[in-house]
């Protein structure tokens, strides 16, 4: 796990704002079940496994670094829909279920593209190969 979320943390990544940051979690995340799905589809179970287990390191970041206190309502809502996530590729891993990843990818695409919505990322972001698939 602390590779995979090192590799966003990186200190050249000074430049970046928390916005696009979580952005970029996104895009990773999203990069690792695209990458996933291609490794349960042609039955690779290692493979599957280590970028399913990559997407929810992820995933968990992005929960941990929810502020309750001051995210009120939203913050919770959203650490809850981690949870689901989290749980839903842990039952896509388990059960072989396509179903669960591709509802997960839903979920995450939406939230990315409301992330980069805001003032100062739509520069940044609209050059993602992520955002547009």
């Amino acid at each position: 796990m602390a590779k995979t979320i090192r590799t966003y943390f990186h200190p050249r990544r000074q430049d970046v704002s928390q916005g696009q940051m979580l952005v970029e979690l996104y895009d990773g995340a999203l990069q690792y079940l695209r990458q996933a799905r291609d490794q349960m589809v042609a039955q690779r179970y290692s493979a599957r496994n280590m970028l399913l287990n990559c997407a929810i390191d992820i995933i968990e970041e992005l929960a941990k670094s929810l502020d309750t206190r001051s995210g009120g309502d939203l913050a919770v809502k959203l650490n809850n829909l981690y949870l689901l996530c989290s749980s839903r590729l842990l039952r896509a891993n388990q059960r072989m279920c396509l179903d669960d990843l591709d509802a997960v990818v839903a979920i995450l695409k939406r939230l990315r593209a409301a992330y980069a919505l805001f003032p100062g990322l739509e520069q940044k972001s609209q050059g993602s190969r992520v955002a547009s698939e």
